[in-house]
């Protein structure tokens, strides 16, 4: 039997294949989140590395330049995505990682909106007690490089200016800002670590469970990376949201939102 190195790849047919010198790959906690990107992308092909990982590769015209991407349904929780954004830089070593996703928002943002993360706060908390008492461990705190944050904030102009130009209510806002990551859903906007985050890290605009772990990973090997995440609920009405394509909007968005990113780096 063939040897199995971590510079091969297998398809759904079994036959493998050298990894291809991959410019970006995309890490997707969920599967509507995963298939928002891949629709983006074209000569799409699933493949499972030889250490069970399963990615699929496809190709995306930027400019003048076609260039393979590999899209990484990552699964939910810091841990997770950090031990999938290590296998992917060992892996294909790209040039660039993005996380994206959807979020809840408790600042600014709303249904739709995208937030990208120019610093993402990494905090530990407690389990909430009864009486709502928590106790939340000084945040880690992940900033982005200048030039990531320079085409970020570009980006976010070019959606802004396109809005005004359109019908507000088919467009979407699109923030670069702070996003706080944790290590569970936040379902309730009065809840003791929404009291916190809003006292402490006022510039917060949105909440999610993977951007510590990935970004720690990502920084840790020096790769340059960024977090979207379209807005998926406000906290508030979280279950209404959802059960209205609030999360299949938001995905959607966001993913947009990182395709002109790419474009851009």
């Amino acid at each position: 039997m063939a040897s199995r190195g971590p510079h091969s790849m297998t398809d759904l047919q079994g036959t493998r294949r050298p990894i291809p010198n991959l410019r970006i790959a995309i890490l997707a906690p969920l599967n509507l989140e995963f298939l928002a990107v891949r629709e983006r992308l074209s000569n799409v092909e699933p493949h499972v590395s030889d250490e069970g990982l399963q990615y699929d590769v496809g190709q995306i015209s930027l400019e003048d330049v076609t260039c393979d991407v590999a899209v990484v349904l990552c699964g939910q929780g810091s841990d997770r995505a950090g031990s999938t954004a290590s296998d992917v830089v060992r892996m294909f070593n790209p040039r660039f990682l993005f996380l994206v996703g959807v979020a809840g928002s408790i600042k600014d943002a709303r249904l739709g909106d995208v937030v990208i993360g120019d610093v993402i706060y990494d905090y530990t908390r407690s389990k909430e007690e009864e009486t709502g008492n928590i106790s939340i461990r000084s945040c880690n705190t992940h900033r982005v490089k200048s030039w990531i944050d320079q085409t970020a904030s570009a980006v976010a102009r070019e959606y802004l200016i396109g809005r005004q130009a359109t019908s507000p209510s088919t467009n979407f806002r699109v923030f670069s800002g702070a996003i706080a990551s944790g290590g569970s859903l936040i379902a309730n906007i009065d809840g003791p670590t929404i009291k916190v985050l809003r006292e402490h890290y006022s510039d917060t605009l949105a909440v999610e469970m993977e951007a510590a772990g990935f970004m720690t990973a990502c920084h840790s090997r020096d790769k340059p990376a960024l977090v979207v995440r379209g807005i998926s609920d406000v906290i508030v009405g979280k279950e209404e949201s959802d059960s209205t394509g609030g999360q299949e909007r938001a995905a959607k968005n966001a993913a947009d939102v990182c395709i002109s990113i790419m474009g851009n780096i």
